[in-house]
């Protein structure tokens, strides 16, 4: 029974973060959004990304949602190599990722894990290793269910690294990887 009661109580958490947007309105738009991108049509995903964001934000607010199209925003701009605004947007779907279900919770790994790449293809390592650490701590060893994950962006890490001439730096995250496949 106690499961239950917690898994409703979950659900009208999660219902109250996202029922203050328009979610139809959302929905589509992030419908249209990965169609585009299904298509490789960037520029169109880019765009529904923006107004999937715009309806999140339309008062009041929907946290969840508004986490999810940043981080879409986010990836759209990677992906059309729009670094400036692609490092901004990450930034800012983690601080919302944050907000909306605290700064410890393993779904933060994946923006803070695509801007760690970002700026891994800069070669802005100084940048990059804080969020590589944040990484280790938000998919711990222990954490089963984020094993691929973790092994996937450390080995990425560390070919990103060498690529910088980062060989040492490249060793500690593949012991990382090594160590937590123990």
């Amino acid at each position: 029974m106690r499961p239950l009661i917690a898994l409703l109580g979950l659900g009208l958490w999660i219902s109250g973060l996202c029922a203050a947007a328009e979610v139809p309105e959302w929905e589509r738009a992030v419908e249209a959004a990965r169609a585009a991108e299904a298509a490789g049509d960037m520029a169109r995903a880019l765009e529904a990304w923006s107004q999937a964001l715009a309806e999140a934000r339309r008062p009041p607010a929907a946290p969840l949602l508004v986490a999810q199209a940043l981080e879409g925003l986010a990836a759209a701009h990677f992906r059309l190599e729009q670094r400036a605004e692609a490092e901004a947007a990450y930034l800012e779907a983690i601080a919302a990722w944050e907000r909306a279900v605290g700064p410890r919770q393993p779904r933060l790994g994946v923006p803070v894990n695509n801007l760690a790449v970002l700026l891994l293809q800069q070669c802005r390592v100084e940048e990059a290793r804080p969020w590589l650490d944040r990484l280790l701590e938000l998919w711990p060893a222990e954490d089963r269910d984020r094993r691929q994950d973790r092994s996937a962006a450390f080995l990425s890490a560390a070919t990103l690294l060498r690529r910088c001439g980062q060989a040492r730096a490249a060793a500690h995250y593949e012991a990382q990887v090594q160590a937590r496949e123990r």
